[in-house]
């Protein structure tokens, strides 16, 4: 990145005051959590005015490192403060989700290596029951953040960070704890409390890892043929061999083959929640094979077998529904 332009900006003292505020609260212990919501809040207010040289002047304040910090919190944090916490990073997400709006500050945030406290308060995160995740209402954010970050494409002379960027995602865990989220609704996934819709914290996060998966094949295969020998990091290959792929398979017998009452009722037309994650997990299939071909026949073969005959009746059954599938191909 080159050195920051002076920006102008009728915001830029107001913006700098609020700075000096949060990093007063967040410098040591946070006391009081409502006192950095409200901080942010009125940082929200300004950056709801859609001015350019707002999000500048943020990157080249103290914002970004603060907010960070305010996310690093959930490891230390009190179990009486957790609830005032949460409030607190709803609002900084937002922040952040305003501010990755911006080329030069996804940039920017890839190369200060500003994403791995993202990914560890995912993890953090997923962590918590199932209900309590999906009630999170910046959870979904996480995922587009970091999808957004993953396909932003960088100059020749960055492109390591990036790399370095994928390696983190499939070490740290967060591959294993999504596998785990994915697993547990073996025995159906129940979307009567959503109308039938999934969750949006699963949906974002299943398109996030068809864009990882996207990306590994574009980063690391280059003008490779599938046929060619694999040039993937040993680490991913590793991760999505011992996930199962990460739990994918898991997650899409659950959502087509459950119990829902649009199985029950086979004129019922599929919600479009539904559709979508299956059509972007077979996205996401693609690029596994993409990535290891050979690996992937062995594997979807020898997990799917004990589902075929089921998976059979619900093709026959919703058939007319299907064909959108035959696209993808």
């Amino acid at each position: 990145m080159g050195k920051d332009k002076e920006v102008t900006s009728i915001n830029k003292q107001r913006l700098q005051k609020l700075c000096l505020e949060l990093d007063k609260q967040v410098a040591t212990q946070i006391k009081d959590y409502d006192i950095v919501d409200n901080i942010l809040k009125d940082i929200i207010k300004l950056l709801d005015n859609q001015k350019e040289a707002d999000l500048h002047i943020m990157r080249q304040l103290k914002f970004i490192p603060i907010l960070m910090e305010v996310c690093k919190r959930v490891s230390v944090c009190h179990k009486n403060e957790q609830d005032a916490l949460l409030r607190a990073l709803d609002s900084a997400i937002k922040i952040l989700a305003k501010f990755c709006g911006l080329i030069d500050n996804r940039t920017y945030m890839i190369v200060t290596n500003r994403l791995v406290p993202l990914i560890d308060l995912l993890i953090w995160c997923l962590n918590r029951p199932t209900k309590f995740v999906y009630s999170l209402t910046f959870v979904p954010h996480l995922f587009t953040i970091l999808g957004r970050h993953l396909n932003h494409r960088l100059h020749m002379e960055n492109e390591g960070y990036k790399e370095d960027i994928i390696e983190y995602v499939f070490c740290s865990g967060l591959i294993i704890k999504l596998q785990q989220k994915f697993m547990s609704f073996n025995g159906g996934l129940d979307l009567t409390t959503s109308m039938g819709k999934v969750p949006l914290a699963l949906l974002k996060s299943v398109s996030f890892l068809e864009i990882l998966t996207s990306v590994v094949d574009v980063e690391f295969n280059t003008e490779r043929s599938i046929f060619d020998p694999i040039n993937v990091s040993e680490n991913i290959i590793i991760a999505l061999k011992e996930t199962e792929f990460i739990g994918m398979f898991s997650l899409l017998a659950s959502l087509l083959l459950s119990d829902a009452s649009y199985i029950k009722q086979p004129s019922k037309v599929l919600p479009q929640t539904v559709l979508s994650v299956a059509m972007t997990t077979i996205k996401f299939f693609n690029n596994v094979a993409r990535i290891m071909l050979e690996p992937f026949q062995v594997y979807s073969f020898s997990i799917f077998y004990s589902k075929m005959s089921r998976l059979c009746w619900v093709v026959k059954t919703f058939k007319n529904r299907f064909i959108t599938f035959s696209h993808i191909y």
